[in-house]
């Protein structure tokens, strides 16, 4: 599938506070630094056999890739539900702040435990306000919308 926009939900589980949330904190990291998170969530991998092929697939994005023309400036994070992985695919120009070890640790100790419980929004959320953490100073990512955000979920 075309990634669109900041969320692209085709498996159909974000909730829509949790996607509100995704799309306020990606295109502030837009706005302030040009690098590009997007979010997709798919039903399956199929026909592919690993979510890194896949997540590789989807992040060329028809031959648009994501970031900025000319940049590796884009992180796609990729759920798939019936095989219960997660996957954040980093650009390379990236790749000093949101290295492979970041991104799996992420994955496992951040996103999958909100998952187990079938919170995939909340999930989401979490992960990319840990990973968008990295790419922005500290003092953006306390703004109003994440705490808003933040209590609501509380």
């Amino acid at each position: 599938p075309e990634l669109t926009a900041p969320v692209n939900d085709f498996a159909h589980v974000v909730d829509a506070d949790s996607a509100s949330a995704l799309d306020q904190m990606i295109r502030a990291l837009q706005a302030a630094t040009g690098d590009v998170v997007v979010v997709a969530t798919v039903p399956t991998i199929e026909p592919y056999g690993d979510i890194k092929e896949y997540a590789v697939k989807l992040f060329a994005n028809q031959g648009k890739g994501i970031g900025q023309k000319g940049k590796n400036n884009g992180l796609l994070i990729l759920l798939a539900l019936k095989e219960r992985r997660v996957w954040v695919e980093v650009g390379y120009d990236l790749e000093q702040w949101i290295t492979d070890g970041f991104a799996g640790e992420t994955s496992r100790e951040v996103m999958t435990p909100l998952f187990r419980s079938g919170r995939y929004g909340e999930g989401l959320v979490a992960g990319a306000e840990r990973i968008i953490g990295r790419q922005l100073p500290s003092a953006a990512l306390r703004s109003g919308t994440l705490r808003a955000f933040r209590s609501k979920a509380a």
